[in-house]
């Protein structure tokens, strides 16, 4: 199952390395039986040749994703912000009392999954999202789609 250069003396690798390598007078024997979990352990490390490595890489992904994650916080400010000053230029009469005080419903629903962004990771995130999924499926897709189709509209 490995790579044939795990084992000492041997050069062979096509073969597995099973038998030692066949080339340059010939391996040990017993020399190299596959070395599957030492690679992967060492691709897991980041030992090895380029020295990065997958935990190496999925911490960069993870900070990456915290940094989108502070961005979109902003940008829910912003927009937060814009829906609060269009409820305030509505008329306090009839529809336009009631449509004031569910553009400021909104903005304050806004502000707060900014604030729910910003307070947390992409792991909390993660977990959290499971676990409402898992209980409402079809209540968080109707959400999901609703609340898509609300901030492209207010993005454009």
């Amino acid at each position: 199952t490995g790579g044939g250069t795990a084992g000492s003396g041997s050069t062979g690798g096509s073969s597995g390395g099973a038998t030692g390598g066949t080339s340059g007078g010939g391996g040990a024997a017993g020399g190299s039986t596959g070395g599957g979990t030492a690679t992967q352990a060492n691709r897991l490390s980041g030992a090895g040749e380029g020295g990065g490595g997958l935990k190496e890489t999925l911490s960069q992904v993870q900070d990456r994703a915290d940094e989108m994650l502070d961005q979109a916080a902003e940008r829910l400010e912003q927009v937060a912000e814009q829906i609060d000053n269009m409820a305030d230029r509505v008329p306090n009469r009839g529809v336009g009392a009631r449509a004031g005080t569910l553009g400021h419903s909104a903005a304050d629903t806004i502000e707060a999954l900014a604030r729910f962004f910003r307070d947390n990771d992409v792991e909390t995130l993660e977990r959290d999202l499971g676990r409402i999924v898992a209980a409402r499926p079809l209540s968080t897709l109707a959400a999901a789609c609703v609340a898509g189709f609300v901030v492209g509209k207010v993005l454009r």
